[in-house]
């Protein structure tokens, strides 16, 4: 499936990505997961951009994909 823009919201309940691709040309890509960023297998690819998240090879069930062309990827993990 390619979504190109999508808008979700939640009042008074979870909203839970076990598997998340993003793919970005030539924007921002700024996202706050909530959970430990050792909980995911992340596979982190910009071109002629920068990213504040590094790839690791870990084989994890929750997986994060960032792809950027001329991007930004800023990801950012918290509590809450």
């Amino acid at each position: 499936m390619n979504i190109q823009e999508i808008s979700l919201s939640s009042n008074g309940g979870d909203l839970l990505f076990e598997k998340l691709n993003l793919e970005n040309k030539n924007g921002t890509v700024k996202r706050r997961i909530i959970g430990n960023e050792s909980d995911f297998s992340i596979h982190s690819k910009v071109k002629k951009g920068k990213s504040n998240i590094k790839s690791n090879n870990e084989d994890k069930e929750k997986q994060l994909h960032l792809i950027g062309n001329n991007s930004e990827v800023n990801v950012e993990f918290t509590k809450e």
